[in-house]
């Protein structure tokens, strides 16, 4: 059986990464992420137990290891070059 190849001039002529879409879902999803891990983390320090029972001590530090994880998901399209394809012209796939 042959295995047919895949069309690697589209791939390189309209590759995902240089899309709107790439740019625009992690950057918009990241933003509300930690926006709403900041709330959690205003809602907890502004209560009256605070930090002291285990339950806020657990969500405060998943929503700051969240925010870290979305600020950093948010500016990952920054350093990619556009054309990394003329470098790594993989097509994927076999």
């Amino acid at each position: 059986a042959v295995l047919s190849q895949p069309n690697v001039n589209a791939e390189i002529n309209d590759p995902y990464f240089s899309r709107i879409e790439a740019l625009i879902i992690p950057t918009a999803s990241a933003t509300v992420s930690t926006i709403s891990s900041l709330l959690i983390i205003w809602i907890i320090l502004r209560s009256q137990s605070k930090l002291s029972s285990s339950y806020h001590i657990i969500m405060f530090f998943m929503s700051f290891a969240d925010i870290l994880l979305s600020v950093s998901i948010g500016l990952t399209t920054i350093p990619m070059p556009t054309e990394i394809l003329e470098y790594f012209p993989f097509p994927g796939g076999l």
